[in-house]
């Protein structure tokens, strides 16, 4: 028996726990409780967008987040009513929104990327160095190799 496939299989029930783990509800709201910000995790993710890869249309928004254009309006609303972005009409075409950020919503964007990454280094800090090193070498690598690598269809037609 090849001792691969038994690393394989830990290793896809390891990222689903670390996706449930990552997106559950409650791990948001403990998230945001800390940060001191009444954001949804789709809001974050807009406002993340916008602040690291600034203005955009809501088409744009979007796709990039893979919201649908109703969810991805609603957001921006929300936002808009926090004072975190601003809307308006895009230079090019006016029938077009166009979606920028505000120094409170990166300010936000900020606390909440802070208390993120000191959760991170809380969660780590039994770790050595060297484990937190070859974890940081392994993640990039998986990540790349996951953006490399498409799915395939593993059952055969009969």
């Amino acid at each position: 028996m090849d001792d691969g496939v038994d690393d394989v299989g830990a290793i896809q029930q390891g990222l689903e726990q670390l996706d449930r783990l990552r997106a559950s509800r409650n791990g948001h709201a403990g998230l945001t409780t800390a940060a001191g910000i009444d954001l949804s995790r789709p809001a974050y993710a807009l406002l993340r967008r916008i602040d690291e890869h600034g203005p955009a249309t809501l088409g744009d928004l979007s796709r990039g987040t893979g919201m649908d254009a109703a969810s991805t309006g609603r957001q921006v609303r929300r936002l808009e009513e926090l004072g975190f972005v601003q809307r308006a009409p895009d230079a090019a075409d006016g029938r077009v929104i166009t979606v920028t950020i505000t120094s409170a919503g990166h300010d936000a964007r900020l606390r909440i990327a802070e208390v993120l990454e000191a959760h991170l280094r809380d969660t780590l800090g039994r770790w050595s160095a060297a484990d937190r090193h070859q974890l940081g070498e392994l993640l990039t690598r998986l990540v790349d190799d996951f953006r490399d690598i498409q799915f395939r269809n593993v059952r055969s037609s009969t």
